[in-house]
């Protein structure tokens, strides 16, 4: 059923893949409520949604979930996970695909208080991997958030995946709290060493960023790397939040934070030329040239 769903929507079959069915169960379960069509962002070359007939827009607190309060960027309670759920909606995000665990509890409670940002729970983490995999792929960028270790291997699969398809998926991890670092403490639901960077090294091989926050005066600039290189790269990332800090304040969140901006990608001038004057040496001899185009020859944020 889902192949012929797909097929109706116009999609070709050679891109009928896995994360392409998580996502379009998620869409027509009502996870997606309007269509999006693709446009530049004058900040970069970064693929931003806007919305094509939208909705109505429903009052905060309409529905069954939890009523969400809009927190100003100057507000005292623009906490951590407030300043990650702002970054994810200003950049286009505007789904997380979530697993609940103990690491990353308080993380989940900070994300929902922005009322921009949908939280769509999977039933488990791999599932969330693929579906931010299909998001990525609609919308530009997608994210998903896990628990340590026995959240985080679980969705490495879909990690890996993205990153061979070069798509920017940014993982959001809990974390140990930042003091058990020094405790000796075998924590569970890991791999019951007393150190806590295995998850760490294991996603160093499938995403081009990691980064670990484990103080929150360097919060800030972690997260907006982080970012960047995902945007900049399309490529997934990696980030890990201590669980203890999630509701945090600090000076760079509570008053207004500098806008996200992200530097645009420059060609090298001599590199495209001097490709192009062999290019066209090599046709020019050909009798009867064959090309054939590989993957990397498309930019990922090209659209179909």
């Amino acid at each position: 059923m889902c192949y012929c769903a797909l097929k109706a929507l116009g999609a070709p079959e050679q891109h009928l893949r896995l994360n392409d069915i998580c996502f379009l169960l998620w869409t027509q379960s009502g996870g997606v409520k309007q269509s999006f069509e693709v446009v530049g962002n004058p900040t970069g070359d970064v693929d931003l949604p806007r919305a094509v007939n939208p909705p109505p827009e429903k009052p905060l607190g309409s529905g069954k979930g939890p009523q969400k309060h809009k927190i100003p960027l100057s507000s005292p309670d623009a906490n951590l996970g407030v300043h990650i759920a702002n970054r994810l909606v200003e950049i286009g995000c505007t789904t997380c695909f979530a697993v609940p665990g103990d690491f990353n509890l308080l993380l989940l409670d900070q994300l929902l208080k922005q009322p921009e940002l949908d939280m769509v729970w999977c039933c488990n983490e791999l599932n969330a991997g693929y579906a931010a995999d299909g998001y990525a792929r609609k919308r530009g960028v997608g994210c998903v958030c896990v628990t340590f270790c026995v959240g985080g291997f679980s969705v490495i699969n879909a990690v890996a995946g993205a990153y061979s398809e070069d798509l920017p998926v940014i993982v959001i991890s809990g974390g140990p709290n930042s003091q058990d670092h020094a405790s000796n403490h075998i924590l569970h639901h890991t791999t019951g060493l007393n150190e806590y960077g295995q998850q760490l090294r294991a996603f160093k091989e499938c995403t081009c960023c990691q980064v670990v926050i484990q103080h929150i005066e360097d919060a800030h600039m972690l997260l907006d790397t982080a970012i960047s290189e995902a945007l900049l790269r399309r490529k997934p990332v990696y980030i890990e939040v201590a669980c203890n800090l999630a509701d945090l304040t600090h000076p760079s969140f509570a008053r207004p934070p500098v806008p996200y901006a992200l530097a645009v990608a420059h060609t090298n001038t001599a590199s495209l030329e001097a490709a192009v004057e062999v290019c066209l040496e090599w046709l020019g001899r050909a009798v009867k040239p064959v090309l054939l185009q590989g993957v990397r020859t498309r930019p990922a944020r090209t659209r179909a």
